[in-house]
């Protein structure tokens, strides 16, 4: 017993001094610049930085090694801005380490000298606008062996404009961006050889070239604007794995997205390609561009859900070799559907009229759209480009945006005489239209209890088990008024307390 509490003792003293040794350091009220303040730091403590703008030796080129710590404007996104003047801003180099340094809320203007931020590391950007450059905005490596990723840069609400050459560069890393805006670089807006980017809620729009540039990587991009770049909008070379999910991809100079095998050993690899639930429209090259090599054998490729209309150089290239293009439920440019299940063909009726030039409201779905309810729910990634329901009707629309207005469908399930509550009276009510006829149920899709498709005595008998067992509640939208996320014949035409 004296062995276990001496040990407990050392245990508590341990961590308690781990714990005093999390301090927060304030500049320039501890530590005149924040490189000072960074090289007093220990792993775990944060550096808060006051209001103001900020340059000059200890201010810029600011090198956090071998460390993980979090380094933020102390009064808020937007309130600490670092004036480069020429000089990179941040280095951070803590190589083989799974601890994550955070750098959040700073303006970082004109910077040059290689990157604004360097990463070596596993880093965190939060709350921040970096500009400049001149190799690249934001420039993230790993220092392992090739095919390993030993840094990984996770970035969300910042935007990166104005590099001298690319917005964010990756090389053997990862890189998670989550609403952010990559723009104005003068060549591409994200590249990546032998990277990942997994890119959400965001826009990569007004680069010089293009938008995505990947070679060897693992893209995926999902309610993400690729729009108005100088070249293609995603271009991809060699092996690779891309799927590009309820994204907008338009008005880009060249190919919304262009697969191009012209590296050495780019033969019999693994290549796979899927997009759904987008739109691909107004480029002056082809909307989808595919160049494989001869060898090439293992090339995959699915679009379903998916909106390929008005680019100048046709809807898909593949030259002369057929591939084994999977297309389902999408509208193409073309006289005839692409062959496919539920392919459609003509003028999918944008709400905008040409000449667009990549804005979101110029690509929703004009009333009468062929589009409307004409996808898969398979097709859906939760909510569209303006977080609406991914699906309004009785099924998704093709394309990115979907078109939910004052006829949408919205509904709470069980709620079956649409008083506004769950009760017996809508258990009753629908007893009553199954066997006497007597009741009217102007929402069949509130009564469809068990989301089965079909109205029976299960559903009355799964809401009364709710109702007075404590039994599972009514499947979704059962909480809040919203959309039927199943695919079924059943309609509501009245909508009575989520009108």
């Amino acid at each position: 017993m004296p062995r276990l509490c001496a040990l407990t003792g050392s245990l508590t003293a341990i961590v308690g001094t781990a714990f005093v040794a999390a301090a927060t350091l304030a500049v320039p009220r501890d530590h005149a610049t924040i490189q000072a303040a960074v090289d007093a730091a220990v792993d775990g403590d944060t550096i808060e930085v006051a209001p103001g703008v900020y340059g000059g030796p200890g201010n810029v080129a600011v090198s956090v090694r071998h460390k993980t710590i979090a380094i933020r404007a102390a009064a808020g996104p937007g309130t600490v801005t670092i004036d480069c003047e020429g000089s990179p801003a941040f280095s951070f180099c803590a190589p083989f380490t799974e601890s994550e340094s955070v750098l959040a809320g700073f303006v970082i203007r004109g910077a040059g000298g290689g990157a604004a931020v360097d990463v070596f590391a596993q880093l965190a950007i939060e709350d921040c606008t970096i500009e400049g450059g001149d190799f690249a905005c934001i420039d993230v490596r790993s220092l392992g062996a090739p095919g390993t990723l030993t840094s990984t840069l996770r970035m969300a609400r910042t935007s990166v404009r104005g590099s001298r050459r690319t917005g964010i560069r990756s090389e053997r890393a990862s890189v998670l961006l989550s609403r952010c805006e990559i723009r104005d670089h003068r060549c591409a807006g994200l590249w990546g050889g032998e990277a990942t980017f997994h890119v959400e809620d965001s826009r990569i729009v007004e680069n010089g070239m293009e938008g995505v540039v990947g070679i060897w990587c693992t893209i995926r991009l999902s309610r993400t604007v690729v729009a108005r770049n100088g070249s293609d909008g995603v271009r991809v070379h060699g092996l690779h794995v891309v799927d590009i999910a309820g994204s907008l991809l338009a008005a880009n100079d060249g190919d919304g997205y262009h697969v191009l095998c012209d590296v050495d050993g780019c033969v019999n690899i693994f290549a796979r390609t899927t997009i759904r639930g987008s739109t691909i429209a107004d480029h002056r090259g082809a909307g989808i561009s595919i160049v494989p090599p001869p060898r090439l054998d293992r090339f995959e490729s699915a679009i379903s859900g998916t909106i390929i209309s008005a680019n100048q150089d046709g809807a898909i290239s593949a030259g002369d070799m057929p591939l084994p293009l999977a297309i389902s439920y999408s509208a193409i440019d073309a006289e005839l559907p692409w062959p496919g299940d539920g392919n459609i063909a003509g003028d999918p009726l944008f709400a905008g009229a040409a000449p667009r030039n990549g804005e979101i409201d110029e690509y929703r779905l004009d009333e009468g759209s062929p589009c409307i309810d004409a996808g898969s729910s398979a097709d859906t990634v939760g909510s569209d480009l303006s977080g609406n329901p991914r699906r309004c009707g009785r099924r998704a629309d093709i394309g990115a945006l979907e078109r939910c207005d004052s006829t949408t469908q919205s509904f709470r399930r069980g709620e079956v005489n649409g008083d506004g509550r769950h009760d017996i009276s809508d258990a009753v009510a629908l007893l009553e239209y199954l066997f006497r006829g007597t009741a009217e149920v102007a929402c069949r899709d509130a009564a469809d209890v068990d989301d089965s498709g079909t109205l029976g005595l299960a559903d009355a008998i799964a809401l009364l088990d709710f109702l007075f067992r404590s039994g599972r509640p009514p499947h979704p939208p059962f909480d809040e008024c919203g959309p039927d996320a199943s695919d079924d014949t059943l309609d509501c035409v009245a909508l009575g307390a989520c009108a």
